[in-house]
């Protein structure tokens, strides 16, 4: 497969309101004090296991966990901020692994979990569908939509790692940050770098939140759920459809300022490759795609690692 045959058309989608909408949205997360309340700390080889919450919008604190590695402060290395896949937790073997790697190649890593997701962050307020996969939580309206919490509460654990008042990132506020994650990461990974100008680099492998009207229709992955309520409430098609204008990925990609690595598996049909690639083409130079054929959502990882720890030494000294 060439990267020609992954050109498509989607369905165009981004409210003629889109940036004032998200530059309030973005005020109203820096205007939450960088309150960070420690709840475990783990002493290891490499310095120290941190638990921690910080507070983000809606009153709810979102459980975080930063693997502080003495030798990245020493040797002056980037942070690494990794956001997990759909459905996943910090405390899951597999980003555990994923964490761990990035620390034994000598940087620190921090990850939050993504609200109602299975981990310790926990979303308590009342929103329509609330008895739905997390997705359909307040998916009619873009003011309680579920991206919406969940991009914010990324941007602002980046604003987090920057606050030098905060003893917990004193060491890491002057350091750059890579941002980095598969799948929902990914999708998070792009999210970040369009709407703050905080990472220097941007890692992202098999993104999700693409194309999300073609994403519905076809029943790709977590959208299947918007599918679901679409059957049962036909007539909320049009407002689910609007509200997710917000939160497509091809709306922002265009306003990334770093350069991005991107990886796709060429058979995924959980986070289709082609619809990623209408975000990719949107995104400034520098950037460099490397396309997995065969693979689907994923199983290249370990293939794909190496490329990830030089494309970080190159890009930052």
């Amino acid at each position: 497969m060439t990267l020609n045959d992954l050109k498509t058309q989607v369905r165009k989608n981004k409210p003629h309101d889109f940036d004032e909408v998200w530059e309030k949205w973005l005020n109203e997360t820096k205007d939450i004090p960088n309150s960070i309340e420690v709840v475990k700390t783990e002493e290891t080889e490499f310095g120290c296991i941190i638990d921690f919450y910080f507070n983000s919008i809606n009153d709810v604190k979102v459980f975080t966990r930063l693997y502080r590695n003495e030798l990245s402060i020493e040797n002056n290395r980037p942070l690494i901020v990794l956001f997990h896949g759909s459905g996943s937790n910090c405390y899951s073997d597999h980003n555990i692994w994923h964490s761990m790697n990035w620390v034994n190649q000598g940087y620190s890593v921090v990850m939050m979990d993504a609200r109602n997701q299975g981990g310790n962050t926990i979303d308590i307020n009342d929103y329509e569908f609330n008895d739905r996969h997390y997705l359909c939580n307040g998916c009619l309206d873009k003011e309680t939509h579920y991206d919406k919490r969940l991009y914010l509460d990324a941007c602002k654990l980046l604003y987090v790692t920057r606050d030098s008042s905060l003893e917990l990132f004193k060491d890491y506020a002057n350091k750059p940050v890579v941002a980095a994650g598969p799948s929902q990461g990914g999708e998070l990974t792009l999210v970040v770098s369009s709407l703050t100008d905080i990472p220097a680099l941007a890692l992202s492998d098999i993104p999700s939140g693409c194309a999300l009207i073609e994403r519905i229709e076809n029943r790709n992955g977590k959208y299947t759920a918007l599918s679901e309520i679409i059957d049962e409430y036909p007539e909320y098609k049009d407002k689910i459809y609007e509200a997710c204008g917000y939160f497509d990925v091809i709306n922002m990609s265009h306003k990334i300022n770093c350069p991005v690595l991107a990886s796709i598996g060429t058979v995924d049909d959980v986070c289709p490759a082609e619809f990623f690639y209408e975000a990719y083409l949107n995104i400034p130079n520098p950037k460099e795609i490397f396309v997995y054929e065969g693979y689907g959502h994923g199983g290249f990882e370990e293939l794909h690692l190496p490329i990830k720890y030089d494309f970080v030494a190159r890009n930052i000294k």
